[in-house]
């Protein structure tokens, strides 16, 4: 399966990062992050750059910018279920990335029990592996960092497995 097809005909979680400058030195780099999932990237990709106006100022700065990109996640296993725990669970690891000072999302949605859920700290696992490895570690942090940022593990991350 070419990765074209991955992106364009299974739902997929995308990620748009803008670096909003740096913190204390110009090694602790801060991004504003937007975590979303869809069916079709195509078609809110565009619906996502036309609704830039007034009631959706992030996506307008966000668009004007020019440091901002975007990582679309595909993957064979992803259904609509999958994709939206996925979602989910991004958003609240990069809420406790040190680097991420802006996370905009206007929803939680977790799901229940769907086909592949007993595989989804796997497909998740590999998610943040790649994003580690291939992208930005600065924004996608390790595990354990995460962990020792959020404080208290089991009662803010029950997805964590040990």
């Amino acid at each position: 399966m070419q990765n074209r097809e991955l992106i364009f005909e299974y739902p997929t979680v995308y990620l748009i990062y803008d670096k909003l400058g740096s913190g204390r030195s110009s090694n602790d780099p801060k991004f504003k992050v937007y975590v979303g999932e869809t069916n079709d990237i195509s078609r809110r990709t565009r619906q996502h750059l036309k609704d830039t106006g007034k009631s959706r100022m992030d996506w307008k700065a966000l668009n004007e910018s020019h440091n901002s990109q975007m990582i679309v996640i595909g993957d064979y296993y992803f259904n609509k279920f999958l994709t939206l725990d996925i979602e989910n669970k991004l958003m609240m690891y990069l809420l406790s990335a040190e680097s991420v000072t802006q996370l905009n999302n206007r929803r939680s949605n977790p799901q229940r029990k769907y086909f592949m859920s007993d595989q989804f700290e796997n497909v998740l696992e590999g998610v943040w592996q790649t994003l580690r490895k291939k992208k930005r570690p600065e924004i996608f942090p390790e595990k354990s960092e995460i962990e020792k940022f959020c404080g208290v593990q089991s009662i803010a991350f029950p997805f964590f497995k040990r």
